[in-house]
């Protein structure tokens, strides 16, 4: 039979193992049988002969390129004098991670699991509670939103295009802030155009205008971006595009060469030199410098100093209706560029006093200067090309007459002119881009303040809106505005986000109703730019307003005498005579000299 080791050997095997057991932190107890007990401290793992964990790996969460980090705290020791650890990942052990402390770096998607160690001393092991990493992604940027925006054709020279763009937002469940850009891929057509818009509207308004006298295709392009960047695959911008098919506009051709039977039944032609010196004829060139825009035929003068040549009581007139555009083609000699430029036009009743000029004004022995007798429309058109110029039949006095004669006028240099007549699609009424109506236009609702002036100094918040009960009633809308004072007196905003953009060749405009009883002496509207200047003014009537700009100039133009009292009239100013070309309004004065006025329906055509 086998022979049964003593007790005391089998204590003595015992020992020899506990010997090389970790060394424990224990709080004896007495056990029933009298032996010693080791008890583990609360929420520590205890396995037999590796020491307790007192401090488990804690769950993780973090941000997808951050590093996380598991850390664990155990007690006890080996031969070597410490502890080894092993760290794993849904239970297969990580190379190389062998310290009490585990750190992923750039945590991704790929690092999300489970995550625990194993302590140990040699021999014997413990192995920690699970802990979890997850890598949250930050919330994806979703793309901004706008609505398809449909082709559209529009006849050349047909001036300045609203569109309305709708279904803005920064995207589904976002609240970043919007910003909208447009291009033309095409600019010598379509010059860049302007949107206006105030984040976060769900709509917006693009302008633009085709130059002048230009046909063609456009591509327009706009681009919706919010602020929420582009990280994890987001997207903050989005972009429609649209084509805008310019037509060779419908031109009513009244004068071309030397067989057009506005020059051939004319009663008398001449042609003038300098300030005395006349010659009848009429200089017809076929092949000349430059050669003739259309037809076979152009025709011009030069001269150190004033020249024109023109004819008159022509037979085969040219009526004009009310919105007709008038226009002429013209090329100046880059060598011998003139200062000034004027067309004249002659009516029926042979009266030359509608003019239009370009440039120096210094043709003054006949008309009114920015009257109808004498209307300034700009600086000189660009020399070395022919240019066409245009002008709205309302500003020199034409609407509703007959042209039986025309003149044009050089002061010093060269001119060459070619195809004359008009245009009776520009700007019909219903292209009149209101900017100020009501209280509750934008501009007004957006304006950083909005005040009324009377008299020189006091001043009064507010702003005197006027309804149906006022007499006049409104021209248009549910409201009109106006103030009444014996002195200086007016209305006025600035500083409104809801700007209007300006193009070359814009008219601006106003309806204006005088009291016939008490009327003014001088009325005048003043436009401010974003740079809160409102050096950009016209006036009608007697002069009395001289605390503000120089007379007859953008700062303060005449536009000549004081329109009817008693009815609703239409003040009209070309945005190049009072500064305005390729700026923008922020906002804009109503001011009046003596007497009542009331306004309504502002903006620009």
């Amino acid at each position: 039979m086998p022979i049964m080791k003593s007790n005391q050997s089998q204590a003595a095997i015992i020992g020899g193992v506990l010997f090389l057991c970790l060394c424990l932190i224990i709080t004896p107890a007495i056990a029933k049988n009298g032996s010693p007990k080791v008890a583990a401290p609360a929420g520590q793992q205890n396995v037999k002969g590796a020491g307790p964990i007192t401090t488990q790996p804690a769950d993780r969460t973090v941000m997808v390129g951050d590093t996380a980090v598991f850390s664990v705290v155990a007690f006890g020791n080996n031969s070597s004098g410490h502890l080894t650890y092993q760290w794993r990942k849904d239970g297969v052990n990580l190379v190389g991670k062998t310290s009490h402390s585990l750190f992923v770096i750039n945590a991704q998607e790929s690092d999300e699991g489970i995550y625990s160690v194993r302590v140990g001393n040699g021999a014997l092991f413990v192995t920690s509670k699970d802990a979890t990493l997850i890598v949250n992604y930050p919330p994806v940027n979703n793309a901004p939103t706008l609505d398809v925006i449909p082709d559209m054709e529009i006849a050349q020279d047909s001036g300045v295009q609203s569109i309305n763009l709708t279904g803005i937002s920064a995207g589904p469940n976002e609240n970043q802030t919007i910003s909208i850009s447009a291009e033309s891929s095409n600019p010598s057509l379509i010059p860049t155009p302007t949107v206006s818009y105030d984040s976060p509207d769900s709509s917006g308004i693009l302008t633009f205008a085709p130059n002048y006298g230009v046909s063609g295709t456009a591509t327009i392009s706009v681009t919706v971006q919010d602020n929420g960047g582009t990280d994890f695959g987001g997207q903050n911008t989005v972009t429609r595009e649209f084509n805008v098919f310019v037509s060779p506009a419908p031109e009513i051709v009244w004068l071309d060469d030397s067989n057009s039977p506005s020059f051939q039944t004319a009663g008398f032609r001449f042609r003038t030199f300098g300030n005395g010196s006349w010659l009848t004829g009429w200089i017809w060139s076929t092949n000349g410098n430059p050669a003739p825009y259309s037809g076979v035929e152009a025709h011009g003068s030069t001269h150190d100093q004033l020249h024109q040549h023109w004819f008159g009581d022509s037979a085969d007139t040219l009526p004009v209706a009310t919105n007709e555009h008038l226009f002429a083609y013209v090329y100046l000699d880059p060598v011998n560029t003139p200062s000034e430029i004027m067309i004249q036009w002659q009516t029926t009743d042979r009266s030359f006093e509608h003019r239009a000029y370009w440039g120096a004004d210094l043709v003054t022995q006949w008309g009114t200067d920015n009257t109808a007798s004498r209307r300034r429309m700009g600086d000189l058109p660009p020399a070395g090309q022919w240019v066409r110029l245009q002008i709205p039949a309302s500003l020199v006095g034409l609407e509703g007459t007959s042209v039986s004669g025309m003149a044009f006028t050089t002061y010093g240099g060269k001119s060459t002119w070619d195809r004359i007549g008009k245009n009776g699609t520009l700007n019909p009424p219903e292209a009149e881009i209101v900017w100020l109506e009501d209280s509750d236009s934008a501009s007004y609702q957006n304006a950083g303040y909005h005040f009324t002036l009377f008299g020189v100094n006091p001043w009064q918040g507010g702003w005197p809106w006027l309804d149906s009960n006022w007499d006049p009633a409104p021209y248009s809308g549910a409201e009109a505005h106006g103030s009444s004072h014996p002195q200086l007196h007016q209305h006025w905003f600035g500083d409104s986000t809801h700007t209007l953009p300006v193009f070359t060749n814009d008219i601006l405009f106003a309806y204006v109703y005088l009291d016939p009883v008490n009327t003014p002496s001088e009325i005048m509207i003043q436009w401010q730019t974003p740079d809160r200047s409102f050096e950009h003014r016209a006036y009608w009537g007697a002069d009395l307003i001289q605390g503000w700009g120089t007379n007859n100039t953008a700062s303060r133009r005449r536009m000549g005498d004081l329109p009817p009292a008693g009815q609703w009239v239409k003040l009209q100013v070309p945005a190049s005579s009072v500064g305005l070309e390729g700026a923008e309004i922020s906002g804009i004065a109503f001011t009046t000299y003596g007497g009542r006025s009331t306004w309504d329906r502002a903006g620009k055509k």
